[in-house]
């Protein structure tokens, strides 16, 4: 069973929605937090909200996850822009860096730096505005309940450095991508917004889908080339009801099966990839896993030994930070370099789903 993230442009009743809402809450609990007089505005003309700055992101996501969505982490809007789907001439701030307690911002830093010690993550913080929250009245910025998508410590380190063209590297700052293209975490101001502002894509995490045809897949693969935006591999994204009839029809005709979680969107294929070898010293087995797109090629493994687990240079970003869910206990680790390796236990037969610490990234461990 795989799962998939789907990106769709903002606009039309949803943004007016968005704006709405987010105008009501501001005046209504937040009416003396000076960052929500800062620039944010329906453009009814292209159907989108302009201007955007820490404050009103959190709260659009507030909004958001109502709805089973929210605006891109750093990670996946980094992805977006690697696609060449963010223009230039606007700029886009997906969260807040946090290298430690000092100035500027020393405030929110220390609050969010004592529940993520609290949490076992450590520094720096790459905090997405999805992960972060308002207290009433003061406009506080707070931890979210779910800390899932926060990125700490070298993981961290290893996005910032990868992707991040300027960074004043103290205190607490907004991520951001300038009109230019350029990633910089420098601006001090959380408060500043302007009409150059932007809400990227909003994403939801919505789909699961087991075995179907290879006559399924490629006329899955045709449709949603010709037709639809795709995102963080050769995932096929239908979102038209029309389209969700034809694949019924056709999966109950040869026997395919298709669960959909979520909202919006109504089926995904998986490509199949071949899997990596396995090789053993001893008892114990090293897996090497690889990267295919944006996700993790399948790997395998014998049945009844130990297991290291290590990954090649084609594994970057999130997806070194490998995590297993196995019979109720979590196995994790930031593998950083090819010869750092995460054990697992000997394993009985069957199929090991895994992912990287975001859950942008998923793969398969199969055991035999």
């Amino acid at each position: 069973m795989e799962r998939f993230i789907y990106a769709k442009q903002v606009g039309g009743d949803l943004s007016r929605e968005v704006y709405n809402e987010t105008r009501k809450i501001a005046s209504r609990d937040f009416e003396d937090v000076p960052d929500f007089s800062q620039y944010w505005a329906y453009n009814a003309e292209k159907g989108g909200i302009n201007g955007s700055n820490a404050r009103w992101n959190i709260l659009a996501n507030k909004v958001l996850r109502q709805r089973d969505l929210w605006t891109p982490t750093p990670v996946e809007l980094l992805v977006l822009d690697k696609k060449g789907e963010l223009t230039n001439g606007v700029y886009r701030d997906p969260g807040i860096v946090v290298y430690n307690e000092e100035n500027p911002n020393a405030d929110v830093g220390a609050l969010l730096i004592t529940e993520a010690e609290r949490r076992g993550l450590k520094l720096p913080l790459v905090w997405p505005y999805m992960a972060l929250d308002l207290k009433r009245r003061t406009g506080e910025i707070i931890p979210a309940k779910e800390l899932s998508s926060v990125l700490s410590g070298e993981e961290a380190k290893d996005f910032l450095e990868r992707n991040i063209k300027h960074t004043s590297k103290s205190g607490s700052l907004r991520l951001y991508r300038l009109t230019d293209g350029s990633w910089n975490a420098n601006l001090n101001k959380l408060a500043n917004s302007n009409e150059n502002g932007r809400m990227a894509q909003l994403l939801a995490r919505i789909i699961y889908f087991l075995e179907c045809s290879f006559f399924i897949k490629s006329f899955l693969k045709l449709v949603a080339n010709t037709k639809f935006k795709y995102y963080y591999s050769n995932n096929i994204i239908m979102k038209n009801t029309t389209i969700l009839v034809m694949i019924v029809l056709m999966i109950a005709l040869v026997g395919g099966f298709v669960y959909v979680k979520g909202n919006n969107v109504n089926g995904n294929v998986v490509s199949g990839t071949e899997m990596p070898p396995t090789t053993q010293q001893g008892q114990i087995q090293k897996v090497v896993l690889s990267q295919d797109g944006y996700n993790y090629k399948d790997s395998a493994a014998e049945a009844g030994k130990p297991i290291a687990i290590s990954a090649d240079s084609s594994v970057g970003g999130c997806l070194r930070s490998v995590v297993f869910n196995i019979e109720g206990k979590k196995y994790s680790k930031y593998l950083k370099t090819p010869g750092e390796t995460l054990e697992l236990p000997a394993l009985s037969k069957g199929t090991y789903p895994f992912s990287c610490s975001m859950g942008m990234g998923y793969g398969k461990l199969i055991v035999n």
